[in-house]
C-alpha cells in the first residue's frame, strides 16, 4: 500500500507501515520561512510549489496500483481529477469528510468541482448517511461501500470511564489548534494572553495544531511561562488519550 501525502506534511509514525511519497511539494525542500511567504506573498508561494497533478501522476506510474483511495474531496480529489480522468479505467474510491459535500455544495464554483469528481468516482464511503444522498443528488452513480464516522466512531463504554474529574476540580483548558476555515486557534490564544497571570493555575493543552499555530506559539515567549502541551496535526491523539484529556478539562475552545 502506498501513500501520496498530498499535504506533504511531517512524517506520521503511525503510518510507517505505508510506503510514502513525501518531500515532493516544493522546488527546494526544507527551506525556512515558507509560512511567512505564504501569508505575505501568496503568489510567490505558488511559484515555489510543484504541480500537484504531475507529482501525483509520477507516483501513480511508479507503482503497480489497483485503485486510488482519496480522503477529503477538495484536498485530495479536485487536485488530481484530470489525472484520474486520463486514467479512466483505474478504480477511484472517495471517502467524504466533514463538510465536504454539505457545506461546499452551496458555493457554485466549489459545486462544479464536486459534481465533476463525483461523476468520475467509482466507490464511496461517507461519515454520515446524509451525505450518501447528497452525493447521488450531485451525480455519483457508483457503489456506496458504507457509512463510517470519522476516525471509526467512539466507544462510549470506554470513554465514560475516563471522565472522572468533577467539573469544579478540573485544571485543563483544551484548545483545538486548527487555523483556517475550520478554526481560529490563534485568535483564541490572543484572547487568552491578557489572562496569562491567571492561567498559571491551569494547564493549556492544544491538539491538532496547524503549522501557523505552532509558529505563533514559538514566536511568543509568554507561552514559555505556562504549563503547556502542544500536539501538532502530525501527532495524532488516540481516542483514549483524547477522552482522557477531555475528561479533565474545564473548557474547550473551538472558535
Amino acid at each position: 500500500m502506498f501513500w501520496f501525502d498530498i499535504k506533504d506534511g511531517a512524517t506520521v509514525p503511525s503510518l510507517s507501515w505505508l510506503t510514502a511519497f513525501q518531500n515532493w511539494k516544493f522546488r527546494w525542500p526544507h527551506w525556512s520561512g515558507r509560512y511567512f511567504i505564504k501569508k505575505k506573498w501568496p503568489n510567490v508561494y505558488k511559484v515555489l510549489e510543484k504541480d500537484t497533478a504531475k507529482a501525483f501522476e509520477d507516483a501513480l506510474l511508479e507503482v503497480k496500483r489497483d485503485a486510488v483511495h482519496s480522503f477529503v474531496l477538495y484536498l485530495s480529489c479536485v487536485p488530481i481529477l484530470k489525472v484520474m480522468q486520463k486514467h479512466s479505467n483505474l478504480k477511484w474510491i472517495y471517502s467524504s469528510w466533514g463538510s465536504d459535500l454539505y457545506y461546499f455544495k452551496e458555493f457554485p464554483a466549489y459545486r462544479k468541482d464536486i459534481e465533476a469528481v463525483l461523476q468520475r468516482v467509482n466507490y464511496l464511503f461517507t461519515d454520515c448517511k446524509r451525505d450518501v444522498q447528497l452525493a447521488k443528488d450531485m451525480g455519483f452513480n457508483g457503489t456506496v461501500l458504507g457509512t463510517f464516522p470519522g476516525g471509526g466512531g467512539y466507544d462510549f463504554s470506554i470513554a465514560n470511564t475516563l471522565i472522572k474529574t468533577p467539573v469544579l476540580a478540573r485544571k485543563i483548558i483544551l484548545i483545538k489548534g486548527y487555523q483556517g476555515r475550520s478554526g481560529r486557534a490563534i485568535e483564541v490564544l490572543k484572547a487568552l494572553e491578557p489572562l496569562k497571570r491567571e492561567l498559571k493555575k491551569y494547564q493549556l493543552v492544544i491538539f491538532g495544531a496547524d503549522p501557523e499555530v505552532l509558529s505563533y506559539i514559538e514566536n511568543h515567549t509568554w507561552f514559555k511561562h505556562l504549563d503547556m502541551r502542544v500536539y501538532s496535526k502530525s501527532k495524532i491523539l488516540s481516542h483514549r488519550d483524547y477522552f482522557k484529556t477531555n475528561g479533565h478539562c474545564i473548557t474547550i475552545y473551538r472558535k
